[in-house]
């Protein structure tokens, strides 16, 4: 359970990386972290 939680948050502050990466750049990956 533990390590999930540390894998939850790992992908949450990659997301939001990832998102601010795709604002600029106008990625489509966006709709694929609102999928998730």
């Amino acid at each position: 359970m533990r390590a999930f939680l540390i894998a939850a948050l790992t992908l949450t502050t990659v997301s939001a990386y990832a998102t601010d990466i795709d604002a600029m750049t106008a990625m489509p990956s966006l709709s694929w972290f609102n999928w998730l």
